[in-house]
């Protein structure tokens, strides 16, 4: 069954592609990298095990993929995973990325829908307060609470693949995030949320990122003296 999806996949975003549509594409390694760009993406988002969500099950930091990617293709990179302030950025450019792509950042600005108790727990967080749930298989970054002591509890007895499965998907990202259950919830977010610590409107988040960007790139211009 695989491959006739693979080519129908392939064929429905030619038809896409003939239209103007640009196709980004997210991958976690070179070699996934230089497969998406033969076939004929635009561009590819590099995440390292950073990112919130799902991060690469190889757990392989920003970055080294960034940098590994950057290095295999000749398309355009987009950096992601671990970063929220635009010193972070310009390390993304330094490592040869043509922009970069800021999750948790937005995540936690007024405009987003997340429910309060939510950005809360999520401001409250430190760098060391997410985990990984699911590791080796398609794993997810979430902040440390209730739901992932139970899931590594049961990791720890040994319990079948096919329980630890039943178990992660009863727990949702649509009951903290919508409903504000973070206790048994996935409350979904990269380890770049310990660098955030207030709730700023969207717009004073990007005027932020621009001037620390540019602190951090006159910073590494005095290097060259």
């Amino acid at each position: 069954m695989a491959t006739p999806l693979i080519f129908t996949a392939l064929s429905c975003w030619k038809r896409f592609k003939d239209r103007g549509v640009t196709w980004l594409h997210v991958t976690a390694s070179p070699e996934h990298a230089s497969k998406a760009e033969a076939a004929g993406v635009d561009a590819v988002v590099a995440v390292g095990t950073e990112a919130g969500g799902h991060p690469p099950p190889s757990e392989v930091g920003t970055l080294v993929v960034v940098r590994a990617v950057v290095k295999a293709v000749r398309i355009p990179v987009i950096a992601g995973g671990g970063v929220a302030d635009g010193a972070g950025i310009a390390a993304m450019f330094c490592l040869g990325a043509e922009a970069v792509q800021l999750g948790t950042r937005f995540l936690l600005t007024p405009e987003s829908n997340l429910h309060q108790a939510y950005k809360q727990r999520a401001l409250a967080a430190g760098i060391e307060d997410t985990t990984l749930v699911g590791r080796g298989k398609l794993p997810i970054r979430v902040l440390k609470n209730e739901f992932t002591r139970a899931f590594e509890a049961a990791e720890r007895a040994g319990l079948p693949a096919e329980e630890l499965a039943t178990l992660s998907a009863s727990r949702t990202l649509k009951m903290a995030a919508f409903d504000g259950d973070i206790d048994q919830g996935k409350v979904e977010v990269g380890q770049s949320v310990g660098l955030i610590d207030e709730l700023v409107p969207a717009g004073e988040v990007v005027a932020r990122l621009i001037a620390e960007f540019e602190q951090a790139v006159e910073r590494l211009c005095r290097f060259r003296s």
